[in-house]
């Protein structure tokens, strides 16, 4: 068994923010819902030790959905992996 560490919560924190923002496409969905997931991911235990941020934004208008340490200049990690997903979800929906 893997032990779970911040660098895979980051890819979780990614994925479940596409997951969720999938689910908004087709209809306007409950955005406090959203929200309230994002946090309640991100306030997880396994995060208090490292340092975060995280936007969301809608891809059409670009309105903010969700915003955590926006400002904060942080290193990024794993930019490859959030292109080739959002690749996969343009490509498979």
């Amino acid at each position: 068994m893997r032990s779970f560490s911040p660098r895979r919560g980051g890819v979780l924190v990614a994925w479940s923010a596409a997951v969720l923002l999938a689910a908004l496409s087709g209809a306007r969905a409950d955005l406090a819902a959203v929200r309230q997931k994002l946090d309640s991911i991100l306030d997880r235990p396994v995060f208090a030790r490292g340092i975060h941020g995280c936007v969301v934004q809608t891809l059409d208008t670009g309105d903010r959905i969700y915003s955590r340490n926006p400002d904060l200049l942080l290193m990024t990690a794993s930019n490859l992996k959030l292109i080739t997903s959002a690749a996969a979800l343009e490509i498979l929906g």
